[in-house]
């Protein structure tokens, strides 16, 4: 048998699956302390940019040390930060992490493991840049300069890769 599905069906079917996703991101970002000063535009644009991750038990999401390219919500599952061996942090449906990276650039402070199989919404460093930079009164909650006072110059950074 062949199946077949008209073109309206299969429009009909995205934008309920599209909706259904925005509302669940929504949801999720709501529960997210640092996104707390976002006006309805802003979570609009940070949903819309927000991209979905998967993680088995036992992969590593975040590797302590390495650079941070991504805003980590924990949609489903449950992960653990371990700093030097040690736990740090236990993370569940509706946490967060990986922020600190990309709000001071720089390395992460500690890795996140997969306790369990983990469904995620990444944001990765350019949109949160571009989204979240210019909130000012998000960064002065933090306590934490603008990105072009965080960003190395060009010299420095062709120094550090040489």
């Amino acid at each position: 048998y062949l199946w077949s599905i008209d073109r309206h069906t299969m429009t009909y079917l995205k934008r309920q699956c599209m909706e259904a996703r925005r509302v669940r991101y929504h949801e999720l970002l709501q529960r997210v302390e640092l996104l707390a000063p976002l006006g309805c535009a802003e979570r609009a644009q940070v949903i819309d940019s927000l991209v979905p991750a998967f993680f088995k038990k036992g992969e590593v999401i975040i590797e302590q040390g390495a650079e941070g390219t991504e805003f980590y919500l924990l949609e489903d599952g449950s992960a653990t930060a371990f700093k030097d061996k040690d736990i740090v942090a236990s993370y569940g449906p509706g946490s967060s992490f990986g922020e600190l990276a990309l709000l001071n650039n720089q390395p992460r402070a500690a890795s996140v493991i997969a306790a369990a199989d983990c469904k995620c919404a990444c944001l990765g460093r350019q949109s949160f840049d571009r989204l979240l930079g210019p909130l000012e009164s998000l960064r002065a909650l933090a306590g934490i300069p603008p990105p072009e006072a965080r960003r190395p110059t060009s010299s420095s950074a062709q120094g550090a890769q040489v």
